[in-house]
C-alpha cells in the first residue's frame, strides 16, 4: 500500500529530497510545506545533519509492536523508527531548526534498534 508524506522544515538551509517512487528530486525551503502522495521509498537530506531514509517495508514487521498491515522503516542518525498503518497512511515530518525530526500522523510509531551488522 502507499502512504502520503507531508514535510515541513524550520532548518536554516533548504533540505533536499529524492522520491524513488516517482523518480523526482528537489529541495524544500523553510516554511514551504511539501506533500508527497502515493509513496514507497523516499529520502530527505538535511545538510550538515544527515539523511532521513524511508523504506517501504510493506507487510514485514520489524519491532512486532502493531498488528497494522503496512509499514515504513524510518532511519536517521543511526536510529530507527517503525511506522505502521492501515489503508492509506499519512505521515508528517517536521525538521526542527536544530535538525531534529518530529514525527506525527495517522498510524503508530515505535523506536526500534537494528544492528548495523549481521554476522552469519
Amino acid at each position: 500500500m502507499t502512504y502520503t508524506l507531508n514535510v515541513q522544515t524550520n532548518y536554516h538551509v533548504p533540505i533536499n529530497f529524492n522520491d524513488y517512487t516517482h523518480n523526482t528530486g528537489s529541495s524544500i525551503h523553510r516554511n514551504m510545506p511539501a506533500k508527497f502522495p502515493k509513496l514507497g521509498n523516499f529520502r530527505l537530506v538535511i545538510p550538515g545533519a544527515g539523511e532521513v531514509n524511508f523504506i517501504d517495508i510493506a507487510q514485514k514487521h520489524i519491532a512486532n509492536f502493531s498488528k497494522a498491515t503496512w509499514g515504513i522503516l524510518i532511519s536517521y542518525q543511526g536510529q530507527e523508527c517503525e511506522f505502521r498503518y492501515e489503508g492509506e497512511g499519512d505521515l508528517t515530518v517536521n525538521v526542527t531548526e536544530l535538525g531534529q525530526i518530529e514525527l506525527s500522523g495517522s498510524g503508530s510509531y515505535v523506536l526500534t534498534d537494528l544492528p548495523s551488522f549481521i554476522l552469519k
